[in-house]
């Protein structure tokens, strides 16, 4: 079998997180690859304090006919794909079962890692139905999570956790849910805006 995308995360001592990922426009399962891709981008990683483990998720797997697999992944490599888009289109209620931190794993594996790739930002979390608190930081096309409002956001936000899920899997539309939505309390809404447009798919960025 093949993987489409491939994510390594580092959890630091601390109990934040930082994700890198690389994609595949078709199941792939040449090592030599991944290491390239990932390697690429591991030196934007903030190891922080140090890391206390590693883990690497393959996902997308599919049967995969080795000649086929390694002329994709090596036109995938020249540029030539881009990963397809996935849509998910879960139930209100389904969402609401759903831990906000899968929500940050899921932007991190979204993250358009060359949009990024001059960025650098920190973007705060309130959320006003729940407790927690999260940082989301882009570091030059890698991402980081932090289970805190950190005092260096440059920009934050607060919005109920069911609209935040909402907007995410695409049952509220994005530009609306933003103006209605959210309360930028630091920062603007422009920068915010500009901020979450890192994590759509390539088909719907323009």
């Amino acid at each position: 079998q093949g993987a489409q995308r491939i994510t390594l995360t580092f959890y630091r001592v601390d109990g934040s997180w930082a994700q890198i990922t690389a994609g595949f426009s078709a199941p792939c399962r040449a090592g030599d690859h991944f290491v390239r891709l990932l390697g690429e981008k591991i030196e934007r990683v903030d190891a922080g304090f140090g890391v206390d483990c590693l883990t690497l998720a393959a996902s997308g797997c599919e049967r995969v006919v080795a000649e086929q697999g390694n002329l994709m992944a090596a036109r995938e490599l020249a540029g030539e794909f881009t990963l397809p888009q996935r849509i998910l289109t879960p139930t209100p209620e389904m969402l609401a079962q759903m831990p906000l931190a899968r929500f940050f794993d899921g932007m991190a594996v979204n993250l358009d890692a060359e949009a990024a790739a001059e960025t650098v930002t920190a973007v705060g979390f309130e959320f006003t139905d729940s407790d927690e608190r999260y940082t989301y930081i882009v570091r030059r096309g890698a991402s980081e999570v932090v289970p805190v409002l950190r005092d260096d956001a440059d920009i934050v936000v607060r919005v109920s956790a069911q609209a935040f899920k909402e907007m995410l899997a695409q049952l509220r539309n994005p530009a609306l849910s933003l103006v209605r939505d959210f309360e930028v309390t630091q920062g603007s809404k422009l920068g915010f805006a500009q901020f979450m447009r890192l994590f759509q798919p390539a088909e719907t960025a323009s």
